[in-house]
């Protein structure tokens, strides 16, 4: 008689069963299973420090509503704790006090001038020397728009690596940038600050000539990242047309709140 497919299905049980591997039948001795036990054990305790570390960082805290006043004292503090020379005068004082209002969603700050928002990113313009980069740098962590530091020769540099520059790069920087939870006052993903917008030059890769930060900025404006984009550069207007083109000059004005040194700042490079 035939074999039915539950009797072949009992029979592969049956061989299943019987088999035993090899290493079943080695015996170990008491210090070698000591020593198994033991490196189990430093494993998952790894195992339970990367978990909990892992819980501390993405923790939820309790994030501050600062005044911009708050704010300028918080920053004022970390500012002298990094140079105690830096000061607040007539040549820094309005810049100052617009970013307090700014990074603590102050509505004064839209009433300061008819086309400022809060909905748009921070370009400040001034001469070399006068303190842009320090003056918006000390800002990078704040309670509501954090945001990375970049220099502009720095991104169109990496344009021109071989193994990961190119398109790459250019994909990168026209997005934000993911953080773990509670390193910026729960901020999932920050902005980007490019420095000294202007000093970079064309670049290729693979024979390809592109303005990186062109393209950057197209990008971002495109993606609808207008608050999460900020800017410094010693160009005006006019100059900033002639290098980029009036397309990303009208995009870089719907983009950013823009700021300027007084002609008077003094040059604060020692």
């Amino acid at each position: 008689m035939e074999k039915t497919i539950k009797d072949l299905l009992q029979s592969q049980v049956a061989i299943s069963e019987s088999y035993k591997p090899e290493w079943e039948d080695v015996e170990l001795s008491e210090d070698e299973l000591n020593e198994v036990i033991k490196s189990a054990k430093i494993k998952k305790l790894a195992e339970i420090r990367l978990r909990e570390h892992a819980e501390k960082v993405n923790r939820m805290v309790e994030v501050p509503n600062y005044t911009p006043e708050q704010l300028g004292k918080i920053i004022l503090k970390t500012a002298r704790e990094q140079n105690p020379d830096f000061v607040i005068d007539d040549g820094n004082r309005a810049v100052f006090k617009l970013l307090c209002q700014y990074f603590t969603l102050d509505p004064a700050f839209e009433k300061t001038a008819e086309a400022f928002s809060l909905r748009k990113g921070i370009m400040i313009v001034g001469p070399v020397g006068c303190g842009k980069t320090t003056m918006l740098s000390f800002f990078r962590k704040n309670t509501v728009n954090s945001f990375r530091v970049l220099s502009c020769r720095d991104v169109a540099g990496e344009y021109t690596e071989m193994k990961d520059g190119g398109n790459d790069v250019l994909q990168y920087y026209s997005g934000l940038f993911s953080v773990p939870r509670g390193q910026f006052y729960n901020q999932a993903d920050i902005g980007a600050f490019f420095d000294d917008l202007g000093t970079e030059s064309v670049k290729k890769h693979f024979g390809n000539e592109v303005n990186v930060m062109q393209e950057v900025i197209l990008n971002r404006y495109d993606r609808g990242i207008r608050n999460k984009t900020h800017f410094t550069t010693n160009l005006n207007a006019e100059a900033i047309g002639e290098y980029y083109g009036a397309r990303v000059r009208s995009r870089l004005r719907e983009m950013c709140n823009i700021i300027t040194f007084p002609d008077h700042s003094p040059d604060r490079r020692s």
